[in-house]
């Protein structure tokens, strides 16, 4: 056996069923590891083939039932943790079925949590030797799968609504943005448009502004500042399928000292200054948001904002 093998690791990545998140833990403890986001892994014994490890892994790490052959084989690569720790990493993955959750080994690790793909390429999360490394063979091979929708061969426009809820304070708008969990930068609410839920594009980004914003009291007029233009969700970088979305503009007339608070998908929110404020003092003042803090696909969006607000005004 080679040197490089004779440590050997399984890894899994667990897809869930729409095929565009990961399903990841924090370790408590291995060894120089912890604190680290991990994939469902652990060594393969002496007299286990690689996919058989993987297989015992996921069923003890995961509490998920798989045999080896409904496995599939990503690749192998060689990790050197230490100049004489040497390691041979064996990488699989497979797509869970709807409702399909893992459980985690509550003494080595916390609550598995699902992350977007995309995100995982960001650097936000300390995450585990290699993995970044292995997300474009992850991708490739999901390329290569058949499509989740068969009803629908040709490219779609995925719908989706953003919310710009704004006031004018000091000398200037604001407007509520949010973080998802353990991210750096900050986004727009919005999500995407419920076909069951939705009978407009008005009401998902009422009820999304509802779910990620909750009491953010907005006045019933609204106005569309982009109707439905591409954005570059990461997410679908790499798909066929696109995502179109319609960014609306509301007026908050709720109280003036209300302090945005967290909803499902954005646990972390708060007022941004489009500009530096004036006649408040200082301690009052929010935060200028600025381009580099905001996730890419947004930025556009806040141009075309600051566009609508301050290059054209609006009457608050």
């Amino acid at each position: 056996m080679d040197i490089n093998e004779r440590n050997r690791e399984a890894a899994i990545f667990m897809l869930d069923a729409t095929r565009s998140k990961v399903w990841i833990q924090q370790r408590k403890t291995a060894r120089n590891l912890n604190g680290c986001w991990a994939l469902a892994s652990g060594g393969v014994d002496p007299d286990e083939a690689p996919s058989e490890a993987a297989a015992r892994e996921l069923g003890e790490k995961a509490a998920i039932a798989r045999t080896p052959v409904q496995l599939a084989f990503l690749r192998k690569t060689r990790e050197d943790k230490t100049p004489t720790d040497l390691w041979c990493v064996f990488w699989y993955a497979i797509v869970l079925e709807p409702g399909e959750v893992p459980k985690p080994n509550e003494d080595l690790a916390k609550p598995w949590e699902l992350f977007d793909i995309g995100q995982l390429r960001t650097g936000e999360l300390p995450l585990c030797p290699g993995i970044v490394q292995m997300l474009t063979t992850l991708e490739d091979y999901l390329e290569s799968l058949s499509p989740t929708n068969i009803a629908a061969p040709y490219p779609c426009a995925l719908s989706t609504v953003d919310v710009a809820a704004c006031r004018y304070r000091g000398g200037t708008y604001e407007v509520v943005l949010g973080r998802k969990k353990n991210a750096k930068r900050w986004r727009l609410p919005g999500g995407f448009v419920d076909c069951k839920k939705d009978r407009t594009f008005r009401e998902a980004a009422a009820r999304e502004l509802g779910e990620e914003v909750p009491g953010c009291v907005t006045a019933a007029e609204f106005e569309v500042i982009c109707p439905g233009i591409q954005v570059d969700d990461p997410r679908y970088r790499r798909d066929k399928d696109k995502v179109f979305t319609t960014l609306f503009l509301l007026k908050y007339v709720g109280p003036d000292d209300w302090r945005p608070r967290g909803g499902d998908d954005l646990p972390e929110v708060q007022w941004f200054a489009l500009e530096a404020q004036m006649g408040i003092p200082r301690e009052a003042c929010s935060p200028v948001i600025l381009e580099e803090d905001l996730v890419r696909e947004h930025i556009p969006l806040l141009k075309a904002l600051k566009e609508r607000l301050i290059g054209r005004g609006f009457q608050f």
